[in-house]
């Protein structure tokens, strides 16, 4: 037992009991006096040590005190032999009467804990599953697009041999903020090829029309 459960245990019997202040004072001392000697079974208390734990009684009535205790059963006294102080214990009745007490506290913590959780624990996990499968679809769809630089556009037209300049594809779009119409440009690549079916087609014209510098604001060289 620790020292909390005696005095959780001698508390509630002093509610519906009565001791005297010195019989409570006295008990208070004594438990103090057993925790700090490591909750040994018996403690030598003489009849001077005695008096000062009942705050400076007499000796009939701090005997009293401790007969009060005794008789409610909460010590238990060996007188000493002459020239020994008596030994006190602590009641194996005040001992049961608190294991009794602890098993009733714990019992009734065993049911509103367990339902809840069960209830509540599933509900939150699937929400949070849900969730992610609502956002994977979207992210994997998304793709920003990337105007190419200068030497991208050179690379892949050297590749494809269409022979488009590729500081003047760049600035026509840049200056048009990379749009086709109205609508955001997705594939620079696209847009290239466009341009290459444009010269390969049979109006020459329109193909130098589509090229030609002055097309491209801010442009006069």
């Amino acid at each position: 037992m620790t020292y909390i459960d005696y005095l959780n245990e001698f508390n509630r019997w002093i509610e519906n009991n009565h001791l005297t202040l010195p019989a409570q004072v006295l008990y208070f001392r004594l438990l103090n006096v057993f925790n700090r000697a490591g909750w040994p079974e018996w403690v030598p208390v003489d009849t001077i040590r005695l008096q000062v734990m009942t705050n400076g009684l007499s000796k009939p009535s701090a005997y009293r005190a401790r007969d009060e205790l005794v008789k409610a059963g909460f010590i238990r006294y060996k007188q000493g032999k002459k020239g020994a102080p008596s030994r006190y214990s602590l009641s194996e009745q005040s001992n049961s009467g608190i294991d009794s007490l602890q098993e009733t506290l714990h019992k009734p913590l065993q049911f509103p804990l367990q339902n809840p959780l069960q209830e509540t624990l599933p509900i939150y996990k699937t929400k949070t599953k849900t969730k992610t499968k609502e956002k994977t679809p979207t992210e994997s769809k998304r793709k920003v697009f990337v105007p190419p630089t200068v030497d991208e556009v050179r690379e892949y037209c050297l590749a494809r041999k269409n022979g488009i300049d590729p500081q003047e594809f760049v600035d026509y779009y840049s200056a048009r903020g990379w749009m086709l119409g109205k609508a955001k440009m997705k594939d620079w690549k696209a847009a290239v090829r466009t341009w290459e079916k444009r010269r390969k087609g049979g109006n020459h014209d329109q193909t130098e029309r589509y090229f030609t510098a002055a097309d491209i604001p801010g442009r006069n060289d």
